[in-house]
């Protein structure tokens, strides 16, 4: 699967979050609380399976 933006509007704590030019490598890097997991449990969402959190 290749993203090249994600867009996250009232997900967890993301109210309207937009992430742009998505790469092969990535990194998320923040304070605790700041949303990283949430972002990577949005994209699960769109892969096979049931997400990160089951």
């Amino acid at each position: 699967m290749a993203l090249d933006r994600i867009l996250l509007t009232a997900f967890r704590n993301h109210a309207a979050t937009r992430l742009d030019g998505a790469r092969a490598i990535n990194l998320l890097v923040g304070e605790n609380g700041a949303g990283k997991t949430n972002v990577l449990e949005a994209i699960s969402l769109f892969a096979p399976g049931r997400g990160l959190r089951r």
